[in-house]
């Protein structure tokens, strides 16, 4: 991913992968608005968040 200097510090570059349950943690506190990274992303990776369950790449806003 090509960062200009104008995106240093900005939570929308940065993706996570979240399992449901990390996902509602976020989204659940109030401070955070979740949405799909890559919308036709079929396979799951390891959470960012737990390192235990699966889940999908998102953006924490």
């Amino acid at each position: 991913m090509n960062k200009s200097p104008n995106d240093r510090g900005s939570r929308k570059t940065e993706v996570l992968c979240l399992c449901p349950i990390c996902a509602a943690d976020f989204y659940l506190s109030g401070k955070y608005t979740i949405r799909k990274a890559d919308e036709m992303q079929v396979v799951k990776d390891i959470c960012t968040y737990c390192q235990v369950r699966r889940g999908h790449g998102l953006y924490p806003d």
